[in-house]
């Protein structure tokens, strides 16, 4: 049946709750959506906040507010969000064909953990909510860390400081996606001294 195109549309939710996608930072979030083209320009909202929407040559452009423009390509009956960051994380609600789905997007960054020990050591360890195979290197004041001090372990995923060590620690993790680093760390054991 054809809707006369001045009377309003309305999406229909599925049943069912959003669905979890989770990308590592700096990778592609892929929304499933299952549609193949952009006949008709699709709605989105993210965190409730309405988007402005533009199909350009067969990508997206979403203007979701003032600091936010994101380009979405359609690969697979998958919109693609690439290089994604902590502040794309929330709730993504798309509406096509008259038929809505709602996503929310969890971001995993590396994070560090540091501990101090007693006897003037201290060990950091990056840590990533993820299975997937990933190599990690450790830079102190935006340079390598130099094997002269610290002890590297378990694949680089773990490093011992053999004394306090001044200045900024970065751990970064390249992963089959990209690459992402935690935020720097400025290490402050207190041995009683």
């Amino acid at each position: 049946m054809d809707v006369p195109s001045s009377l309003p549309a309305f999406c229909v939710l599925l049943p069912g709750s959003a669905t979890m996608i989770g990308a590592l930072s700096g990778s592609s979030a892929k929304f499933p959506i299952r549609v193949e083209n952009f006949q008709n320009v699709p709605k989105m909202s993210w965190n409730n906040n309405n988007c402005s929407m533009a199909v350009v040559n067969d990508a997206l452009l979403a203007d979701c507010h003032s600091s936010s423009k994101r380009w979405l390509k359609l690969e697979n009956s998958s919109l693609v969000l690439q290089s994604v960051e902590k502040q794309d994380e929330g709730n993504y609600e798309f509406c096509f064909n008259d038929t809505k789905v709602l996503f929310t997007l969890k971001v995993y960054e590396p994070i560090i953990d540091a501990r101090c020990f007693p006897n003037g050591t201290a060990d950091l360890t990056c840590d990533v909510d993820s299975s997937e195979s990933m190599m990690f290197k450790w830079l102190l004041n935006n340079s390598r860390l130099d094997a002269n001090e610290a002890c590297i372990k378990a694949g680089g995923k773990k490093v011992r400081l053999e004394k306090t060590v001044p200045g900024e620690f970065v751990c970064t993790v390249t992963h089959s996606h990209g690459f992402m680093r935690t935020r720097p760390i400025v290490l402050s054991c207190s041995y009683g001294e």
